[in-house]
């Protein structure tokens, strides 16, 4: 239970309208105010606020005026269909106006997954605290008021990028935009390919005295991207260098160096720092997350298989071999074949018996030994003869006697057979096997 906050719905639009959700906060929350452009509906309880806002209010002017709203000083605010973890709600936060915890919020775009800071739980003061128009902002009160960011998060779940509704123009048309419109106006930018004007913007965050630390290290990573899409490494390098130096955990500098070394083919160090980044994955599953707004991640599995490239590349058999089986246990044994094949040839060379056993078993469920075509038992016969000279020879006695019991007519299985019994001490057997092919 969090009756000590009390939480503001912001729809920007009806269609995200959602009374279930709004109910299980009622039952949560100290009150919940709905606030939208249009009449309170019929299906909505009455213990749930309903405010209507006009068209020409500004998103700050309404969470300025909703801070009130509700019976308690601390109040969240959430936007169309995002999703609270409630459970970071605890009630040690309320012990102190003078520390907020900042909104965590996610979200995901193709194959990568964004994380952007905004300050959403704060406590209501004696006078409006949102400048900006529609991107809210704290950052001028905060610092004025002495308030601090806290060290606890509140991570907050969204369908898309937070910043997608800001219109640039408008907001620049005020005197107290909040440096986070730099920061949006930045991303744009990259994401068109205009790296020199975005790396502007980033370089105007990093001018302003009045900026929050997640803003800060934003605008350090956003420049280091920059420089790293004009192929300027030294540049690059150092701002990334910089922004780790302010903060460890967070990923982007890690993600920048691992693919400037990559594109340079220095694979030694993109492994380092992209190792580096797999590592700080397993602190961010224990909630000790990026301390660093417009901040990206990779998939567990893209990351593993870009450190199994460069393991390889590098000539580090046994980190190869490791981050596969990493692979492997992340998709619960659902490996495609050439990731296999690849853990069956790393566990031979490493003389790791039992691995190759296993793998070379998980290779051929499916196929041993009804189902094999000619290039499966090509390739079979190549690893038997890794396997042989590892001198595992009771495993290729078991696998050929299994083949020449369900194809007694080839030749092939039948002289490895032979062989496997000389190796395994089976003499009188491979007597009479050879006497029967002869």
């Amino acid at each position: 239970m969090a009756g000590w906050v009390d939480v503001v719905i912001y729809l920007s639009d009806m269609k995200y309208y959602d009374l279930n959700k709004a109910r299980r906060l009622n039952k949560t929350m100290g009150t919940v105010t709905i606030a939208a452009n249009t009449g309170r509906p019929e299906s909505l309880d009455s213990g749930i606020q309903w405010v209507k806002y006009e068209e020409t209010q500004t998103r700050s002017e309404i969470w300025n005026r909703l801070l009130s709203a509700g019976h308690n000083k601390w109040v969240l605010y959430l936007v169309d269909d995002e999703k609270v973890h409630l459970s970071d709600l605890n009630e040690e936060i309320a012990k102190d106006p003078y520390s907020w915890p900042a909104a965590i919020i996610e979200h995901s775009e193709e194959v990568r997954h964004y994380i952007n800071y905004q300050m959403r739980l704060v406590y209501a003061f004696d006078e409006y605290i949102f400048s900006g128009k529609d991107l809210p902002d704290c950052t001028r009160f905060m610092i004025k008021r002495g308030v601090m960011v806290g060290n606890s998060v509140i991570e907050i779940d969204a369908n898309r990028n937070p910043f997608d509704h800001v219109d640039i123009h408008e907001e620049m048309t005020l005197t107290n935009y909040a440096p986070q419109l730099f920061l949006v106006h930045g991303m744009r930018l990259f994401k068109e390919g205009k790296h020199i004007v975005a790396a502007a913007q980033y370089r105007k965050v990093l001018k302003t005295e009045q900026v929050l630390s997640f803003d800060k290290l934003a605008a350090m990573n956003g420049l280091a991207s920059c420089y790293a899409e004009q192929f300027k490494w030294d540049q690059a390098l150092s701002w990334a260098n910089k922004s780790m130096e302010e903060e460890r955990f967070q990923n982007l500098p890690y993600l920048i160096k691992f693919k400037i070394g990559q594109l340079n083919k220095n694979y030694e160090a993109a492994y380092d720092a992209l190792k580096t980044y797999y590592e700080n994955q397993y602190y961010e599953s224990i909630k000790l997350h990026s301390k660093a707004s417009f901040d990206a991640k990779i998939t567990i599995e893209a990351a593993l298989t870009e450190l199994i490239d460069l393991a390889f590349k590098a000539g580090m058999i046994q980190e190869a071999c490791d981050h596969l089986e990493d692979l492997f246990n992340q998709k619960e044994g659902n490996l495609d074949d050439i990731f296999l094949k690849k853990l069956l040839v790393l566990s031979i060379d490493l003389s790791d018996f039992e691995k190759s056993e296993f793998f070379f078993k998980k290779l051929y469920a499916n196929k041993f030994p009804k189902n094999l075509s000619e290039s499966d038992i090509v390739e079979l016969n190549d690893y038997m003869n890794m396997f042989m000279k590892n001198q595992w020879f009771e495993t290729s006695f078991q696998i050929y006697n299994e083949l020449y019991f369900y194809y007694p007519h080839n030749d092939e299985f039948r002289r490895r057979l032979i062989v496997s019994m000389v190796k395994t001490q089976r003499l009188e057997e491979a007597r009479q096997l050879a006497a029967k092919v002869a």
